[in-house]
């Protein structure tokens, strides 16, 4: 089964040369089959177009939200370095140190996932979430770990705690999105494999009925069936 975008694309485009080539039959094309109708078949088209444009634009925004996540994380670590550099450089944090030390290396060590997106079935993309949700929560383990610092602060107003509790919020709200999204990717992907697939109702199948059609209506050398019989499907 092919399942890229160009080939979603190319099948509504031969659907559109099936429906406007049957449009021009004389007699008009006629088919016992109520999904033959060239006016619901053209309904069912414009739904599989609408659902690719759908997909496209929810993997665009995945996509996006990846750049976007990545670029938090960057964050995320150099501000935990500035901070862990403060609470080694003030005498009065210095016994905090140890235990921020340990949450610290392993934020600072931990990989981003790769910069490629996941196709929605692969099992590196939910591999990829929990990474991010790890990162995430050694972030605010070491947040929680300033916070336990009487009177913690820092000159630069980025690294001071509001700012450093809004980063991660915003860290936060990023992951619950992207987790949507991908969860909703999967759902509208499942959703146009049915369009165009499922048997009998599927797009490939109608205009494999459509054709059949023609050809009993018109016959097997009738102009009008060879002008739709090349159209590969």
């Amino acid at each position: 089964m092919a399942d890229s975008e160009k080939s979603f694309a190319d099948f509504v485009g031969k659907g559109k040369l099936i429906k406007e080539a049957a449009q021009g039959f004389n007699p008009p094309f006629s088919s016992p089959n109520p999904d033959d109708d060239l006016i619901v078949f053209g309904t069912y088209l414009t739904s599989c177009e609408n659902k690719n444009v759908e997909v496209g634009t929810i993997r665009q925004n995945y996509s996006d939200g990846v750049v976007e996540r990545k670029d938090i994380v960057k964050d995320v670590k150099a501000r935990a370095l500035r901070s862990m550099t403060n609470v080694k450089s003030v005498v009065a944090y210095k016994p905090y140190e140890r235990g921020l030390e340990i949450t610290y290396r392993k934020l600072r060590n931990y990989k981003v996932p790769g910069g490629k997106k996941p196709n929605p079935d692969d099992k590196k993309r939910n591999k990829g979430e929990q990474s991010f949700a790890d990162i995430e929560n050694l972030y605010k383990t070491f947040l929680e770990g300033l916070t336990l610092i009487p009177g913690y602060t820092h000159l630069d107003t980025t690294l001071k705690l509001p700012a450093l509790n809004t980063l991660y919020t915003t860290f936060h709200n990023k992951n619950i999105a992207m987790a949507k999204l991908d969860a909703k990717e999967k759902i509208v992907t499942a959703e146009r494999r049915d369009m165009f697939h499922k048997e009998t109702t599927g797009l490939l199948d109608r205009m494999l009925s459509i054709k059949d059609a023609t050809k009993n209506q018109y016959g097997l050398t009738s102009p009008e069936y060879l002008s739709i019989r090349g159209i590969r499907i």
